[in-house]
């Protein structure tokens, strides 16, 4: 048990920091540079509180906060592969289920601290030339906790899919895009499908501004207890598969 906790220890350490650190550090300096960029320019719009909130929702609840776990979700096993380190962490005294644990968790604290980086600039950069840095600091927290369950569930998604499928990217890319971006803003009830839907419904509790405050969602109970049971169905298959797996 001791020799499996060092290695879980190791892997984890290991794996956050190749990738928050590897070759795609640039991807969230770019993200947070457009986004300073734009909000910045919004907030001389004199839009006030509500124009923030409805761009940090479309740009960062609804959209980054999916690409980056899709970015990082992807590639977190993906590049073990590649460079055949996995051959290595495979012959570590670690059940395969915990060292598939270990990779989605090291996934969600890479993914959550990005976003919380972009999260944070996006806000302030539009916030503090309107004079509203702190005025309201219960939405700054709200958004922050929606960009966590974000962070959550869809690195679950992601990581999960990243050894199922020959070309995880395509169907990362579908997802965001296609599923998450088009069906998602589709109206009706099949946007009920998308686990968007049910972060948005979360924050439309706790935000009473902007359109995040007038969409028509799940309650809180239902929305919390759907997003527990994908994030749990997603993290048992994900363990069963990669603890069945035959890797190369």
């Amino acid at each position: 048990m001791d020799l499996e906790i060092v290695g879980i220890k190791a892997l984890t350490m290991h794996t956050i920091r190749n990738t928050v650190l590897g070759k795609k550090i640039w991807v969230p300096v770019v993200v947070t540079i457009f986004l300073v960029i734009v909000m910045f320019y919004a907030s001389q719009d004199d839009g006030g509180l509500a124009l923030g909130i409805n761009m940090i929702d479309s740009l960062v609840i609804s959209f980054f906060s999916v690409l980056m776990p899709m970015v990082y979700g992807t590639s977190v096993i993906k590049d073990s592969l590649e460079d055949r380190s996995i051959t290595n962490v495979l012959t570590a005294p670690i059940d395969r289920k915990h060292m598939f644990l270990t990779y989605y968790f090291s996934a969600f604290v890479s993914v959550s601290f990005v976003m919380l980086f972009i999260t944070t600039s996006s806000y302030l950069a539009y916030y503090i030339p309107i004079g509203l840095t702190w005025f309201r600091f219960d939405y700054f927290v709200a958004i922050l906790w929606l960009v966590l369950i974000s962070s959550m569930v869809y690195s679950a998604l992601f990581v999960t899919i990243s050894f199922t499928i020959k070309k995880p990217v395509y169907f990362g890319l579908f997802y965001v895009f296609v599923w998450e971006g088009f069906v998602g803003a589709l109206p009706g009830r099949i946007k009920e499908f998308t686990i968007n839907h049910f972060i948005r419904s979360i924050g439309s509790i706790f935000i009473d501004v902007g359109d995040i405050a007038r969409y028509s969602g799940a309650g809180l109970g239902t929305s919390i207890a759907v997003l527990l049971l994908i994030w749990v169905s997603l993290l048992a298959l994900g363990s069963y598969m990669f603890a069945n797996k035959e890797f190369p």
